[in-house]
């Protein structure tokens, strides 16, 4: 038998309402991080339902599972270069820490008229977020 992950949906969606209410009776709003769910559409959908704008993501094949998904897009991770012509197309915005990447988004974003967002990053190494 191999290794399979199950996915409990009504005690992730339950979880989700819980922390989403606690987190606006504070006037914050969540993003949640969905890279476990290997892009799960279903469940992915199920939470843009409950209200959540955007989602974040570490890979282009999880954004391409969800890309019908109704709400925004965010690389959670400085982008490759050779990523960068479908990270534009499938998502709204990126970590960056490279002048290099962000130059490459902003050109890609200009080639095809997009808006694009990033958020600034300063790279620490292996210490994580």
């Amino acid at each position: 038998m191999y290794p399979r992950i199950v996915i409990e949906k009504d005690k992730v969606l339950s979880n989700a309402i819980a922390l989403k209410n606690l987190a606006a009776s504070r006037q914050i709003e969540l993003t949640p991080v969905v890279k476990a769910l290997a892009g799960y559409a279903p469940l992915i959908r199920d939470m843009a339902d409950l209200g959540f704008k955007r989602f974040g993501d570490a890979t282009l094949p999880h954004f391409r599972a969800y890309q019908d998904v109704s709400a925004e897009k965010w690389l959670l991770r400085n982008p490759m270069t050779c990523e960068i012509p479908e990270l534009v197309r499938l998502t709204d915005g990126s970590l960056v820490s490279e002048a290099r990447v962000l130059l490459a988004l902003e050109e890609e974003a200009r080639s095809i008229r997009r808006e694009y967002q990033v958020l600034l990053m300063a790279e620490l190494g292996d210490l994580r977020e």
